[in-house]
């Protein structure tokens, strides 16, 4: 069963600016703390390389006191595998009826552009289910003609556009990201968002974020310490077969290292997956590296702390990424290198 926020969210800003990472924030009404995500995956081809923020238009639906206990039970920091996140989804959308001398008429539905969120984190499947999103690019390249989306909209009622560089389809609520006519944007729509939150919130008392880590810190500490640790595998089901990588397409590969990385999220645990690595290469270091290791501190689990593993350590070209950093620090900070006099 998933989780859905449908009512919940005002708004938020998503970054697909490295191959397989999400990453993003999502503010919720009446909440002062956003939702950050730091997902292992890529969104459907329409927002691949995308960064954009949106915010949805006011509604009529309050939030019920459960979604309020969904929204308090989330995880604030959010790992997990990115299942589908797309701009290109059109739902069926029930308007209000029109009341006519004989009675109220049947609602009327009509069909329009959905902003769906979907991944696998902390607190299981989550989904957002977003008509009628206000999106706005935050970068300005778009993606050649040629290369338009599988899944752009059918019936002519949108079109990718290089020279505009906007999603033209007005139904979509794609806004262009230079102009903005309308006045639909604030210049921070973090703070507008956040405003709506001030105040006394009885559902969300403020948290001590300092506090917790420091305590968390002691805790890991205290279990490192004593060696209470596991290797990762123990956390699958008893009886789990896991077919060596050379046995699987990358197709397959992709599909079971989703699953493991649902599975892992459920403990608090992410796996990033490089920009130069493949989910088969992701999949092999996950079995060969680190899934048997005695690396996971069982002690953390529930207590919102983040465990990190993924194929930077094993990713040769990251490596030598590393070792050019490594050598730009060497150089005077002011520019030049370090012989050179920093005037």
């Amino acid at each position: 069963m998933a989780i859905r926020l449908n009512e919940l969210i005002e708004g938020g800003v998503l970054y697909h600016q490295r191959k397989n990472s999400v990453s993003g924030q999502l503010f919720l009404r009446d909440v002062r703390e956003p939702i950050t995500l730091e997902l292992t995956g890529n969104p459907e081809p329409d927002l691949e390389g995308r960064s954009f923020e949106f915010y949805m238009p006011e509604s009529t639906v309050e939030p019920s006191d459960e979604d309020y206990e969904i929204a308090r039970a989330m995880e604030p920091r959010q790992i997990g595998p990115v299942g589908e996140i797309t701009a290109a989804r059109k739902v069926r959308v029930v308007k209000a009826p029109v009341e006519e001398a004989g009675g109220d008429a049947p609602a009327p539905e009509t069909w329009q552009y959905c902003l769906y969120l979907e991944w696998f984190g902390q607190n299981g499947r989550v989904v957002a289910e977003l008509p009628g999103a206000h999106i706005r690019l935050l970068d300005v390249d778009m993606p050649a003609v040629d290369d338009a989306p599988d899944n752009e909209p059918a019936d002519g009622d949108g079109d990718w556009s290089a020279d505009e560089e906007e999603w033209s389809g007005a139904e979509a609520g794609w806004e262009s990201g230079d102009d903005d006519p309308y006045d639909l944007f604030d210049t921070d729509l973090e703070a507008q968002i956040a405003a709506s939150a001030e105040g006394e919130d009885e559902f969300f008392p403020e948290r001590d974020e300092g506090a917790e880590i420091i305590e968390n810190l002691e805790r890991m500490d205290a279990q490192m310490e004593s060696g209470d640790t596991m290797p990762m595998r123990d956390l699958l089901d008893e009886g789990t077969v896991l077919p060596p990588p050379d046995d699987m397409s990358e197709e397959e590969a992709a599909a079971l290292l989703k699953t493991l990385l649902a599975r892992f999220a459920l403990f608090g645990i992410a796996f990033d997956m490089c920009e130069h690595t493949t989910a088969r290469d992701a999949y092999r270091v996950l079995l060969e590296d680190v899934i048997d290791g005695d690396n996971v501190l069982p002690g953390m689990f529930g207590s919102g702390w983040v465990q990190h593993f993924g194929t930077h350590d094993t990713c040769p070209e990251c490596q030598r990424e590393a070792d050019e950093d490594a050598v730009d620090e060497e150089d005077d900070p002011l520019g030049g290198t370090k012989d050179d006099p920093p005037f």
